[in-house]
């Protein structure tokens, strides 16, 4: 796990501070790198290099990595399946020089092209450099795991892991109304190419992009490599023991690694597979730590589900509890990790639990971001799987609202409002602190594309994976991991394991009431049932009501200062909402200001 920081000059340019652009975007991903740094210039490209080692610790490791003086790449991220690749290559003919994944992907580049991306089962954003074509690659994994942007100014195009890397550049930082319309009505980002800043870009995940560098002010041209939908094609339903068996392996794969791994365990269906998993695959005396990060609040606290799976499974945990009051204190800290604005205040619980775990020797962490987008956890996805014309798809509602956390009527009023548009329409305009002139100037295609998808389940959940809830997800864990230098890693999402959830019949998702039922089967016959048949989802949250009690005047501080809230919000709206101590309501703003203060946004 990596940064990059990239420069392509027009040649036609007489400037020489390339270099030195490149050493900055460096230093200020360091921490996605503390193990290394490397540069190199090559005609009108510089690549620079933050290392964070993982496999092959040695200096073999380190990049700009170049191949036979003509390729050269820098690479963010990890190849799962660089041991079978790599045999693969050499009964080709072709000689290796070190042990890492990164050598794989240059020289299977070198032989496949980009075809190569289609073989890789990993997390990724690169850059490779054809020296004799003259030809930059970019791209990204097919979640997009792994983040990769770029900026075009003063003849450069430069290219980065994270946006703070790109902002020095920007003459004056503007921000993007479309996308901060979508934040604050909808709730959603990282949806498409665009950021919160409105001249620099997002590569899209399952793409990649190719740039002729010898024609000044050449444009990227675009290329999907992979669709979940292509994919699913003319293959059939597929068994469960098919889906644990791919699970058993993505699980594997992802302890390949030459530092200690861990797991990130809360003590739910996901996080709590995974190490049981995890712990069936260890060799005896093989270590593995599990971190436990604990709720402020009694009735979220999972502390004890945690300590139960890890005496289980006889693995040592580390449990700890991030005081309130520190939490307020790193709103600035949070805004500059995660470069824009972000969902919740539950990104700090995630920020400070990576904190704790780069305090001890673990450099690799599983997690289970992604099972709830395969295998339709969520429980606002029963609204989905609910058939109206059946009367025993209706019946199931009230076993639904029995084992989940959520009422009979809730699931009715979830049933119409993520189904109608124009209902959907009408609660947002009124429960959004929103001026109206700046809602009827906005394009509604969003709310359109998520009314659209919920009729269907499988549309649902590839919409949902592709560009509506998990790409934002992603941006929080890459950003809260990298901050504290540590490598996440996310079974649920290998690619061959995705597909398979997609194909499953819905009794598999969700049947007589359970979500995720396959994956509770699946910790039933790991004697885990206590842990299986539990009702209510957690999630790890901010102490909001001590933030309310004591801090309510500094959010409104912070909302008041932000010119972007009084150009278009209704600040009394937003005060409203303060006194009602709706922090889930009122976050967006605190957020929005938050960020436009920390990036100078004009």
């Amino acid at each position: 796990m990596c940064g990059l920081s990239v420069c392509v000059q027009n040649t036609s340019s007489s400037s020489s501070d390339s270099l030195q652009i490149v050493k900055k975007m460096n230093l200020i991903s360091e921490h996605r790198g503390p193990d290394g740094e490397g540069l190199l210039q090559t005609d009108n490209i510089t690549l620079g290099h933050r290392r964070l080692a993982i496999i092959d610790l040695s200096k073999n490791g380190n990049q700009p990595m170049t191949l036979n003086n003509r390729f050269h790449i820098v690479f963010n991220g990890e190849i799962y399946n660089y041991i079978e690749l790599k045999k693969e290559l050499i009964e080709l003919g072709y000689k290796f020089i070190t042990n890492t994944d990164t050598e794989v992907i240059l020289i299977g580049y070198s032989h496949f092209g980009t075809d190569i991306f289609q073989k890789l089962n990993g997390m990724w954003g690169l850059v490779i450099y054809d020296q004799k074509s003259k030809k930059l690659i970019a791209s990204r994994d097919r979640f997009g795991e792994k983040p990769l942007y770029h900026l075009s100014v003063n003849g450069r195009i430069l290219i980065s892991s994270e946006i703070k890397q790109l902002t020095p550049f920007l003459e004056k930082v503007e921000p993007n109304m479309r996308v901060i319309f979508n934040y604050l009505y909808i709730r959603q980002e990282d949806y498409s190419d665009e950021t919160f800043f409105l001249k620099i870009k997002s590569f899209l995940p399952s793409h990649y992009y190719e740039l002729d560098t010898s024609k000044d002010n050449a444009n990227f041209s675009e290329h999907r490599y992979y669709s979940i939908r292509e994919n699913l094609e003319n293959k059939r339903h597929v068994t469960e023991e098919s889906f644990i068996n791919s699970f058993k392996e993505s699980v594997k794969i992802r302890l390949r690694s030459d530092v200690p791994n861990g797991v990130l365990l809360s003590g739910g269906i996901d996080s709590s597979s995974i190490a049981a998993e995890v712990s069936s695959q260890l060799i005896e005396n093989d270590e593995i730590t599990f971190f436990h990060a604990r709720s402020f609040e009694h009735q979220n606290d999972e502390s004890d589900k945690a300590k139960f799976i890890a005496t289980k499974l006889s693995k040592n945990l580390i449990t700890f509890t991030p005081s309130s009051e520190s939490l307020i204190n790193q709103l600035r800290d949070i805004t500059r990790v995660q470069d824009q604005p972000f969902g919740g205040p539950s990104i700090l619980m995630g920020y400070n639990i990576f904190k704790k775990i780069r305090e001890t020797s673990t450099k690799v962490i599983l997690g289970g971001q992604g099972a709830d987008e395969i295998l339709l956890g969520y429980e606002r996805y029963i609204s989905s799987f609910i058939n109206p014309t059946n009367l025993s798809s209706l019946l199931n509602i009230r076993n639904f609202s029995k084992k989940t956390s959520i009422s009979y009527m809730n699931f009715i009023k979830y049933f119409f409002y993520f189904r109608s548009y124009n209902l959907r329409k009408f609660i947002l305009d009124r429960s959004r602190c929103l001026k109206k002139d700046f809602i009827n100037r906005q394009d509604l295609d969003l709310v359109k594309k998520t009314v659209s998808v919920y009729s269907d389940p499988l549309d649902l959940q590839i919409e949902e994976i592709e560009s509506i809830q998990l790409p934002h997800l992603l941006r929080y864990e890459d950003r809260n991991s990298m901050a504290s230098s540590i490598e996440s890693r996310l079974p649920f999402l290998d690619h061959n394991l995705v597909e398979k959830a997609l194909l499953l019949s819905l009794d598999s998702k969700i049947f007589d009431g359970w979500t995720k039922y396959i994956l509770r089967g699946y910790l039933e016959s790991n004697d885990l049932p206590k842990i299986a048949w539990q009702n209510k989802k957690f999630g790890f949250e901010a102490p909001l009501n001590f933030w309310f009690e004591n801090e309510s005047n500094h959010f409104l501080n912070i909302i008041n200062n932000s010119n972007i809230i009084k150009e278009i919000c209704i600040e009394k709206e937003i005060k409203q909402l303060i006194k009602k101590k709706d922090i889930n309501k009122v976050w967006p703003y605190i957020s929005l200001a938050l960020w436009e203060k920390e990036f100078k946004v004009a």
